[in-house]
């Protein structure tokens, strides 16, 4: 036996001797600490309607004419059965995946392609109905899916919900999809389309990968995707996510280089991290402070994260071998002092605090967060680094990320409350220590030693609240905890530390890609893409 259940039901049982296996638990743990909801909380405020997936503009238009073919081809008086509705979806779209796989230019999801469906050279004819296709759709990764294109279809207005699953092709959506209807048409036989399930060889819709590649929209389909992903936010009737992602990409604009030079997307998130924005648009500016709290939190996030990771390193494994908090406060801020002298030099957390908030006093906060020492990108990069290359020098980076968050905190708060429409982003969700917190818990030990500092990061912001995120997200059985307590001090419940960890993505990309492809911005491509303006 070995899982909790199979132990629960032994236990029911009359008592007596048995052979069990090791108890097997799996182990998980994204986001250990809790962070990354507030996040994406930000993320949802000021780039509503997409996420880190949606790259591209052909497959909102396909799955709009998806939709509208199967309506066509299921209706009866006027009538659809919305199953089988879903099921030619589901058919349309596998066969867009599974040419493109044959054109050896395969998209997200190929895996299941490849699985169970007929590979390039093959004269086998595939069935759209019986056991094999079932198992396909089982696995096949839906543009559909909530993790993929789904959420967005339905948020940029390109597919309208009627219940049931099923969908309607919005009026506006309608140009592009008739056009892409004129190109399937062309290319693939009528029988492939219809009601009755086809059988399908590969020779017959390769075709369609060809004529329609998914990074290539057309014209039609860019003009169609720019209105409703930019232009459709300056009506006045324009829904409150139309106006904010038409807002941030007005702002955007406003921080990219006047002269056509283009930047990168690190850049970018610098430039915004400064705040501030010369255009008088009340939602512009709302879309300002947004993102410059977004940058701030992000930083604050890796920094909690990566010194978990340092914690974890500090540990043993071994039970007899466990820390005290004091002992690794002690430690901390030790390997601190080497790489930093503000911190070497600090008598008490307020010295080191206020040494920083003076570092940004000549151009004043938030802009001091784009500068050299104070510079939020350049930091998150660092702390990646180190996780990767350098633990020791995370603390002292880490407490470098604390005070630069504080900085921007203080500097935002006037302009945060002002905000209409929109949950405090510095107080949003208490439970997973929003800047504010960790503003009045700093502040709070002003005038102690800069260990208390690290006795309450560690204590508070790194076990408590993994603890408490542990114990919240353990009903499905799996093992998350990382760090316990024992008689001898913390340990590490794990044989291996956590891996490194990352920024949460910040969708500024996704924004900037799909914005490329319709007109909005000009991207000039390379290891690292570049950015620049097309419009004012």
């Amino acid at each position: 036996m070995s899982s909790l259940s199979e132990i629960d039901a032994a236990f029911s049982e009359p008592p007596g001797f048995r052979i069990v296996d090791r108890l097997a638990i799996a182990e998980s743990g994204v986001d250990p600490i809790g962070l990354r909801q507030l996040n994406l909380d930000l993320m949802d405020e000021t780039v509503p309607g997409i996420n880190n997936v949606t790259m591209l503009v052909r497959p909102y238009c396909f799955m709009a004419w998806a939709w509208w073919k199967a309506r066509q081809v299921a209706a009866v008086d006027g009538e659809v059965d919305p199953k089988e509705m879903a099921e030619l979806v589901a058919r349309y779209e596998a066969i867009y995946a599974w040419a493109h796989c044959l054109a050896e230019n395969p998209f997200r999801g190929a895996a299941a392609v490849r699985a169970y469906l007929p590979l390039k050279g093959s004269s086998e004819s595939f069935s759209f109905k019986g056991e094999k296709w079932e198992q396909y759709k089982k696995r096949m990764t839906s543009i559909m899916a909530p993790t993929e294109y789904g959420p967005s279809l339905k948020s940029l207005h390109f597919l309208q919900s009627e219940g049931q699953g099923t969908f309607r092709c919005s009026q506006e959506a309608e140009a592009a999809v008739v056009q892409i209807d004129k190109a399937v048409s062309s290319c693939i036989p009528t029988h492939i389309l219809a009601r009755k399930p086809p059988s399908v060889t590969c020779e017959q819709v390769e075709p369609i990968a060809i004529k329609l590649p998914i990074q290539e929209a057309s014209k039609k389909e860019r003009d169609v995707f720019r209105f409703l992903f930019y232009q459709a936010g300056a009506s006045d009737r324009a829904h409150r996510d139309m106006r904010r992602r038409k807002a941030t990409i007005d702002l955007i604009h406003d921080v990219m280089p006047p002269s056509g030079r283009e930047v990168s997307v690190s850049e970018i998130r610098r430039r915004l991290a400064a705040g501030g924005s010369s255009r008088k648009d009340q939602e512009v500016q709302i879309s300002s402070i947004l993102l410059a709290i977004l940058q701030a939190r992000q930083l604050q996030r890796l920094a909690v994260e990566s010194m978990m990771l340092w914690v974890e390193q500090s540990l043993s494994h071994n039970v007899a071998e466990g820390k005290r908090t004091e002992q690794l406060a002690i430690e901390a801020n030790s390997e601190a002092s080497k790489y930093d002298d503000m911190i070497a030099s600090s008598k008490s957390v307020a010295e080191y605090v206020d040494a920083v908030l003076a570092a940004g006093n000549g151009i004043g906060w938030p802009k001091a967060a784009a500068s050299a020492k104070t510079d939020i990108v350049e930091l998150m990069g660092r702390l990646q680094e180190a996780q990767r290359r350098d633990i020791p020098k995370i603390p002292g980076l880490a407490l470098r990320a604390f005070a630069v968050v504080y900085a921007v905190t203080q500097a935002m708060r006037e302009s945060v409350d002002k905000l209409p429409e929109t949950p405090n982003p510095v107080e949003a969700r208490p439970d997973r220590l929003p800047m504010g917190l960790m503003v009045r818990r700093i502040d709070a030990i002003r005038n102690k030693p800069l260990v208390s500092l690290w006795c309450d990061v560690i204590e508070n912001w790194i076990v408590a609240q993994h603890v408490h995120w542990s114990a919240i997200r353990s009903i499905d059985g799996k093992k998350r905890l990382r760090i316990a307590l024992e008689t001898s001090g913390w340990i590490r419940v794990r044989s291996s530390p956590s891996r490194a960890f990352v920024p949460t993505p910040d969708r500024l990309l996704t924004l900037l890609s799909l914005g490329s492809e319709c007109g909005l911005f000009k991207r000039q491509d390379g290891d690292q893409p570049l950015f620049g303006r097309t419009v004012g």
